[in-house]
């Protein structure tokens, strides 16, 4: 399991324009984004910088099949569960996130 949705910044891009982009193309949304954290290029990131946004919306989610394989919702507790279980389904970078928004250092 990965984040809901992610995507490389493209030449002349900003990192807004580019969650926009990935959130409409991934996940069917158009919807206010707020800058939550940035993360500096880390093991866990595979070397490569990290902007997050949330967001907060009662739109539907449609999955783009060619761009997501598949999508669920889980509970803090669910997620924290599933990763002590199998820690290897999951992505280092989202796993590192996890545990930012368990600390409070991402909030909604």
């Amino acid at each position: 399991w990965d984040t809901s949705a992610a995507g490389h910044v493209d030449a002349g891009e900003t990192y807004l324009e580019c969650a926009k982009r990935e959130l409409l193309e991934e996940l069917n949304l158009k919807t206010l984004l707020k800058a939550a954290i940035k993360i500096s290029a880390c093991e866990e990131t595979h070397r490569e910088h990290i902007q997050v946004y949330t967001c907060l919306t009662d739109d539907l989610v449609k999955i783009n099949p060619e761009e997501v394989s598949e999508g669920s919702f889980y509970n803090l507790f669910k997620i924290q569960e599933n990763i002590s279980i199998n820690p290897n389904q999951f992505t280092s970078s989202f796993k590192l996130l996890f545990n930012k928004i368990l600390n409070n250092e991402i909030k909604f």
